[in-house]
């Protein structure tokens, strides 16, 4: 396919003379100053430019720092055509932005070499600029994929340190921002709802919308909006960006990791949740029995302990009043004997009481050991959380690079 040349020159002669050896492969248009250039140029697009230097009214240094100048014909190559070879006037053409500098006169194989080249250097430049945007874009969609991937795992540790569920749908939803999206969050912990919002209150339709998507499979796309669920996490993004397929694509990728870390914490938070519940309701059924157990050991030894001080009364009592009785030895014996053996069974009931004491003191104390483990737990779980909110503080406070 021939190409397009603009010969610029005030001299006719030369453009008959180049026209006629340069028609069988190239297309020739004709300016005969400049002005009447540079607005050829802009009707008429062509893919080389040669331009005289000695002209009336602009010269070509003028008319190339013109051409260079506007940004319609900046990337078209201009070779100058002068009858002067001082280095001087190449130094002007030079800053002028010129790309060659040939000298009349000339031959014209050599010119025709020229354009050759110049075409075909300029053909590989457009390659090579394509090439490098090409990868100038997919270094940069490298970049912030991995930038991204970066606040991810920056939400995934300070996850770590939540201690509550509207701690954890904060930190959900700075890392949202960040992506400049409006999102609506759906958490449930201990078969109870929240509803937490990127920018405004949460309307009842949505909360029927997110509760209808919870039943439907993982991603739900509507328009500019999804919801993506999880078990215990499901989120609506309003404005997902549907024309930026490669954004759309990473965001797609990134929520899934997002989520299933928010799933996980609220998984913890539930376990940590009933088993402190567990340990308040242990701790106080305790301190309600331990209350009756002590109080009917004590109303017991009491009435054991007063009962027994009674029997010992009246057994001296019933010895110092004998004698008066007028009865025989072994009728006085009998009786006082009698009298003894249910004070011993008395004394036995004491003793077995204070068995009964030592019994309830142990079931008392292991029921204390109990209460305590169950703190222990809850108390490691609790510390576990902390270190792992603490490790997720020093790291957050890095910057972390990916790429």
């Amino acid at each position: 396919m021939p190409t397009d040349i603009l010969l610029i020159d005030d001299d006719k002669m030369t453009h008959k003379f180049i026209e006629s050896q340069l028609e069988d492969n190239f297309n020739l248009y004709h300016a005969y100053n400049g002005d009447e250039g540079i607005d050829s140029a802009l009707s008429q697009p062509v893919e080389l430019i040669l331009l005289d230097i000695e002209m009336p009214g602009q010269n070509g240094y003028q008319v190339c720092e013109k051409l260079k100048q506007t940004p319609e014909l900046g990337h078209v190559p201009v070779i100058f055509l002068s009858g002067k070879n001082k280095v001087e006037e190449i130094l002007k053409g030079y800053e002028a932005g010129a790309d060659d500098f040939i000298v009349k006169p000339f031959d014209m194989s050599f010119l025709q070499t020229k354009l050759w080249v110049i075409k075909n250097y300029y053909a590989e430049k457009k390659k090579l600029s394509q090439k490098i945007a090409m990868a100038e874009n997919t270094a940069f969609t490298a970049m912030t994929g991995n930038s991204e991937l970066g606040q991810v795992m920056g939400f995934v540790e300070k996850s770590y340190g939540a201690t509550v569920v509207d701690e954890l749908a904060k930190h959900f939803l700075n890392l949202t921002k960040t992506w400049g999206l409006n999102c609506l969050l759906y958490m449930e912990l201990a078969n109870e709802d929240y509803y937490f919002s990127s920018k405004e209150v949460v309307k009842p339709l949505e909360k029927k919308l997110m509760q209808a998507a919870r039943l439907d499979k993982r991603f739900v796309d509507f328009g500019a909006r999804t919801i993506i669920n999880y078990p215990k996490v499901s989120v609506l993004i309003k404005n997902m960006p549907v024309t930026q397929l490669d954004t759309y694509g990473r965001l797609k990728d990134l929520f899934p990791s997002a989520l299933g870390a928010t799933d996980a914490k609220l998984h913890s938070l539930e376990v940590e949740k009933a088993l402190t519940e567990q340990a308040n309701r242990l701790t106080y059924t305790f301190h309600e029995m331990k209350d009756e157990l002590v109080s009917l050991t004590n109303t017991l030894n009491q009435n054991q302990q007063a009962g027994y001080e009674k029997m010992r009364s009246m057994f001296y009592e019933l010895e110092s009043r004998i004698p008066t009785l007028g009865l025989d030895d072994d009728q006085e014996k009998y009786i006082l004997d009698s009298v003894m053996n249910t004070i011993e069974q008395v004394t036995d009931s004491v003793m077995a009481s204070e068995q009964t004491n030592k019994t309830l003191s142990s079931v008392l104390n292991t029921m204390q050991n109990l209460v305590d483990e169950q703190a222990q737990i809850v108390s490691h779980v609790k510390e576990t959380e902390e270190k792992y909110f603490l490790s997720a503080e020093s790291v957050a406070d890095v910057d972390i690079e990916l790429f």
